[in-house]
């Protein structure tokens, strides 16, 4: 029982000295209308000045680098398509290689088109009137049309966010964004 007075006792301690704490004499007084209606016009301006300023440090940090992602994504596109074309032309260069390698006919007749010799019984056509953009290469019998020259990159950013792509208004604008951030911080009413 002892421990139980003890604890009643050291609550009702506590008690009387947050009792003796608390002043009396404060009375709650009523916040007349006007100063409530601009209290209440202060929180709004400062939560929109807050937002606006939060919303240009978004635009001039984020809208730069999704660009510049735009702009690598575009240029490994290019390049992929670059190294399709590239692995095509090395398989129909390995083919022929290999055909080379296991038919002897073929070899045979490429010889004689490096030597400009014909084969026995057979006449070549002659035309005086053709270019003669001839080549004895073998492999350009093999050559693959190059291809389409790649599109160039165009930005989807909106004229009006267009000041988000040099570097002096971006500071402009993040210097901006803070101030207005800082000034939400200022003008939020304050509660005592």
């Amino acid at each position: 029982m002892s421990d139980a007075s003890e604890h009643h006792a050291r609550i009702e301690a506590e008690n009387r000295a947050a009792a003796s704490a608390f002043d009396g004499r404060a009375q709650f007084r009523a916040v007349p209308i006007e100063q409530r209606r601009v209290s209440w016009m202060s929180s709004t301006l400062a939560t929109l000045v807050l937002f606006f300023g939060l919303v240009v440090i978004g635009l001039a940090v984020l809208l730069p680098a999704r660009e510049q992602n735009r702009k690598l994504v575009h240029s490994i596109a290019q390049m992929q398509a670059e190294v399709d074309f590239v692995d095509r032309q090395i398989d129909i260069n390995r083919q022929f290689l290999d055909d080379v390698t296991h038919d002897p006919e073929l070899v045979e007749r490429l010889l004689m088109r490096q030597t400009n010799r014909m084969q026995d019984g057979k006449a070549a056509l002659d035309l005086h009137a053709a270019p003669t953009d001839f080549s004895a290469s073998p492999f350009g019998i093999m050559r693959l049309n190059a291809p389409p020259p790649p599109v160039p990159y165009r930005s989807d950013v909106p004229s009006w966010l267009e000041w988000t792509t040099t570097s002096s208004s971006r500071f402009i604008g993040i210097s901006l964004g803070l101030f207005g951030v800082a000034s939400a911080l200022i003008l939020a009413p304050r509660r005592v």
